[in-house]
């Protein structure tokens, strides 16, 4: 593992396990094995550290929504995203999805920056999901309100990670459908979007 990765990765068992607030880069450093100044060769800071954590949960579901062309309607889009969204979370090491939730993490200047990130992908979820709900659902929610709903529930993994350690392939393909459900999307059309997303 390069150093760079290295820090980020002794970084992330830091922050989740003892806080954000709580580690100093001295730890980060020690527990990689480096000097304190070698970090700042590779970041300028412990934010610069945290931002790039953060930036892990979000930018490579957000970098995906452009090959959600190549999928076959809105039903299977938002499946399609939903899953690859929840396993990113499921897979991201010790688990910083949680980060944040962390009070000390949500004051910071790089939490608005992924934050930020974050209201992209809900637009996202908002936008699909409208596409393929019901006259009810479209009827009793505004798309902004849908797309959190979407959301929190694909974020659901980080708690379901924290309760066992481990999300299982079955569990990512259930909250992908249970987006769909969300949105009323009837049973016929839910089970064509399984079979026609793109994992």
């Amino acid at each position: 593992m390069a150093p760079r990765e290295q820090i980020l990765d002794a970084a992330a068992r830091l922050f989740t396990g003892s806080g954000f607030a709580a580690t100093s880069t001295r730890e980060i450093a020690d527990e990689v094995g480096i000097r304190q100044a070698s970090l700042y060769y590779h970041f300028a800071g412990k934010d610069e550290i945290l931002g790039e954590l953060l930036e892990k949960t979000v930018r490579p579901t957000l970098d995906s929504l452009d090959d959600l062309a190549q999928v076959a309607g809105p039903e299977a889009r938002l499946y399609t995203l939903a899953y690859r969204d929840a396993q990113v979370l499921a897979e991201l090491p010790h688990n910083i999805g949680a980060l944040p939730t962390h009070p000390d993490v949500t004051s910071t200047d790089v939490c608005d920056e992924y934050q930020a990130a974050r209201q992209q992908l809900r637009r996202a979820y908002g936008a699909l999901a409208a596409a393929c709900a019901s006259d009810a659902v479209n009827g009793s929610i505004s798309q902004r309100q849908l797309g959190e709903l979407i959301i929190q529930q694909v974020e659901g993994v980080v708690r379901t990670r924290a309760a066992d350690n481990d999300v299982t392939p079955m569990e990512l393909h259930a909250v992908a459908a249970t987006c769909l459900r969300i949105c009323g999307v009837p049973e016929d059309r839910a089970k064509e979007a399984t079979r026609t997303c793109v994992l």
